[in-house]
């Protein structure tokens, strides 16, 4: 066992040590009564099951669960179930006023800094579906898991939503954290980034292995993973030139946060060393993007809670990026990617659907460059799926949306691949999403413990 993996394990030991501390005063954990509303009136993972007044929200039905038959099964290429679909409306700069109180700030800022932006909205299909286990264990956390006094962990989580009827914005915001991604897949994804000028170019082209997620993992001994780390993640640079050969991997989410954030190591190939990158976290630029948004900003909002206040406006209809097939497996040339230096309006579904409302402030001496953050978090995913991000003088800074697709062939939602437009500089990018040349996204066999040793990284057994 190298001397890496030792401090890590030291450090996974430390939390549960800790975890036990903070075990003694907790909060969350609903009554029967309350919980009674999951599986009837609430989904068992908390959304509404009703649609909403006048049917532009349906019914929840069970989720999309069958593939299109143009789907090839084992590709990880998924093909749109609804490409015969054309918008219902679209809103525009003109007519943005009339929807205002459906749209975030954020796509109202984009639509009035790029004049020939527009959001097409689309018929509304809740299309979010999840294995059985997944349920029963989130019906079974509401009256079970909790957190600890400072609202940053999970005290006896089982492997489903943690806070299915949550109280409180921190509760909301560690349901994303959670938010069921499968317990384990591959992709090969890239990232780009498009200039104010018109311009683009392509910053990551990966490998990646997302594997042992163990509180998804219904086969793993919930006392194996309290205090643990919730994520194992490593990537293979192939592309572009400047980072092919780059490697890395973290062992991130810790299930109790305010014990320590996230742990990275990378492999520089120039250096032909594995190193221990404790950076990699908060307001840190990602170089994966070019530095244009931050390690805390992958997936809208990723890593550590230790930073923020989380308070809990509501609930509220939003237009937002939903069944994004088009986009998130895109097909054609980049070209047709971005128009005029964003990305093409008419690659981006949008539909009508519910969102909590959490607002998140900086904690008093704490830094970050930005200080105020709105989040909306979809009820049937409790995935983040868009931001407004302001910077200390107030200014809305960037616009951020995160796409949703379900993948059928998996039971399980996909929220991997996002939209930041920056709003001072025009600068806006597409992370994470797959081509059809070389783009996939499969599940896989979790790797054994061993394979994640950090000196193991400049094997190359990543595939």
């Amino acid at each position: 066992m190298t001397m890496l993996y030792k401090k890590s394990m030291k450090i996974a030991v430390l939390a549960v040590f800790l975890t036990l501390i903070y075990a003694g005063c907790v909060f969350g954990a609903v009554s029967q009564e309350e919980a009674a509303q999951l599986g009837k009136s609430l989904t068992p993972w908390g959304a509404e099951v009703a649609g909403n007044k006048d049917g532009s929200i349906p019914p929840y039905t069970g989720g999309l669960t069958k593939a299109p038959a143009t789907y090839v099964a084992g590709s990880g290429w998924r093909t749109d179930p609804f490409a015969s679909e054309k918008p219902l409306f679209t809103i525009t700069g003109q007519n943005a006023a009339q929807y205002a109180g459906k749209l975030s700030a954020g796509a109202l800022a984009t639509l009035k800094k790029y004049p020939g932006f527009y959001i097409n909205v689309y018929p509304t299909h809740r299309t979010a579906a999840y294995p059985e286990y997944y349920l029963k264990a989130s019906i079974k956390n509401a009256t079970n898991c909790k957190t600890p006094a400072n609202g940053m962990g999970y005290v006896d989580l089982d492997a489903g939503a943690p806070f299915p009827i949550p109280k409180n914005g921190n509760e909301v915001i560690l349901n994303h954290n959670m938010r069921y991604l499968g317990p384990s897949w591959i992709t090969r994804s890239t990232t780009t980034v498009a200039q104010a000028d018109g311009s683009y170019y392509s910053t990551a082209d990966p490998i990646t292995i997302w594997n042992e997620l163990p509180q998804m993992n219904p086969d793993r001994n919930r006392e194996d993973v309290k205090g643990g780390f919730y994520w194992k993640i490593r990537w293979l640079f192939e592309a572009p030139v400047r980072k092919a050969g780059e490697g890395g991997q973290g062992l991130h989410h810790i299930i109790n946060d305010h014990v320590f954030g996230p742990i990275h190591y990378l492999y520089l190939p120039g250096q032909r060393r594995v190193k221990l990158a404790p950076e990699v976290s908060f307001d840190t630029p990602n170089t994966d993007g070019a530095g244009t948004w931050t390690y805390d900003e992958c997936w809208l909002f990723c890593c550590s809670m230790q930073r923020y206040d989380y308070k809990l406006i509501g609930k509220k209809e939003l237009y937002i990026p939903y069944n994004t097939y088009r986009l998130t497996y895109f097909q054609g040339p980049l070209d047709r990617m971005y128009s005029k230096g964003y990305i093409n309006p008419e690659l981006i579904r949008w539909e009508l659907h519910r969102v909590w409302v959490v607002e998140l402030t900086l904690k008093p001496g704490k830094r970050h460059i930005y200080p105020k953050r709105t989040f909306y978090v979809d009820e049937d995913t409790w995935a983040i799926l868009a931001a407004d991000v302001y910077d200390a003088h107030g200014n809305q800074v960037k616009a951020s949306f995160q796409n949703m697709t379900q993948s059928y062939d998996m039971t399980s939602p996909y929220t991997y691949s996002y939209m930041q437009w920056n709003l001072l500089s025009g600068v806006s990018s597409h992370a994470y999403y797959h081509r059809k040349e070389n783009g996939f996204m499969k599940p896989m066999e979790n790797k054994p413990e061993a394979w994640w040793a950090p000196d193991n990284l400049a094997g190359k057994g990543l595939r």
